[in-house]
């Protein structure tokens, strides 16, 4: 063999054999590492996207909002009327019987809904990820669509029961007897199913908690959970001011409360929050199948039906 060969030989063998040693290494320890993100809020790679048939479901969704609220017309009469189970005995528990402090806390119940469903949209979804994490725009983006397809749902729920339920507020009779016993008496009485501020709050709170629970918004820890918890209780007592208003019977307010954390909270995390876990804690794939809600109409007027996704 030519001396001059033998170096060249060498150095190739040399090569080979650390190529060959990075091959291995890098085999057991799975895919190369991802480069690292600039910003400080990543949407992990196993949660899924907005999907395209989400965006059609969220725009019809609020659509639809829009002509059940300026083109159905509201109720001229109750069709479902008087508390059941056990709303009577809370509403005389609970009601207060002097109209300055009803309309106090009636007005004081008014600015929760807004509050918890602002903080949700605007800070957490756009002003946090957008102004505090270098132009986010992934993850502001993606949120952003995650509450305004909850908040389409959940306010085509509340609008179609107003309008088909039609069920008598707990203060209209009350009205009937003294037309002064309420700014609202001769307005809107038949609204009173699903009780519509407790569901607006606990959207808000639904939406704040999947979102800061999966993401460090506020840095992790205690301020995430606070940011969380404190809309929770806001909108618990939003519900309970609306009783002692004379506004909602607790069944409402129960139906809304419901309809606001199954929109806010259970929808967001279960369509792109949730993934399985293997047992050895890894993240597992994302989700083969999961579940939206889509409006639907009808001859005797319009509802919800739950589509899958697969």
């Amino acid at each position: 063999m030519p001396r001059s060969v033998a170096p060249a030989l060498a150095l190739a063998a040399v090569v080979t054999c650390c190529a060959c040693s990075a091959s291995a290494q890098s085999s057991s320890t799975g895919a190369p590492p991802e480069k690292p993100s600039k910003h400080r809020l990543v949407w992990k790679k196993e949660w899924p996207r907005f999907r395209t048939i989400e965006y059609g479901v969220t725009v019809t969704l609020l659509v639809e909002l829009g002509f059940i609220e300026f083109r159905v017309p509201q109720p001229k009469e109750a069709n479902f009327t008087g508390g059941i189970l056990f709303d009577d005995v809370t509403r005389d528990a609970v009601r207060l019987h002097d109209r300055e402090d009803r309309e106090l806390v009636g007005d004081v119940s008014d600015i929760f809904p807004l509050a918890f469903q602002a903080q949700a949209l605007v800070l957490d979804g756009l002003l946090v990820p957008i102004f505090t994490d270098r132009w986010n725009f992934d993850v502001a983006w993606q949120m952003t669509w995650m509450n305004m397809m909850s908040m389409g749902a959940v306010g085509v729920f509340n609008r179609n029961g107003h309008r088909v339920a039609a069920r008598e507020r707990p203060d209209a009779a009350e009205c009937r007897r003294d037309p002064e016993y309420s700014k609202h008496c001769g307005g809107g009485q038949y609204a009173s199913f699903p009780g519509g501020h407790a569901s607006g709050a606990f959207l808000g709170a639904g939406m704040s908690c999947a979102h800061h629970l999966n993401m460090p918004l506020f840095g992790g820890g205690w301020p995430d959970a606070i940011a969380c918890a404190l809309p929770l209780a806001g909108a618990t007592a939003t519900g309970v001011m609306r009783i002692m208003a004379d506004r909602h019977y607790l069944s409402d307010v129960l139906a809304g409360s419901a309809a606001g954390l199954l929109g806010g909270l259970v929808m967001p995390t279960l369509l792109h929050y949730g993934y399985p876990i293997r047992r050895d804690g890894q993240a597992g794939e994302p989700p083969k199948v999961a579940m939206t809600l889509a409006p639907s109409a009808h001859a005797g007027g319009a509802g919800m039906t739950l589509v899958g996704l697969f």
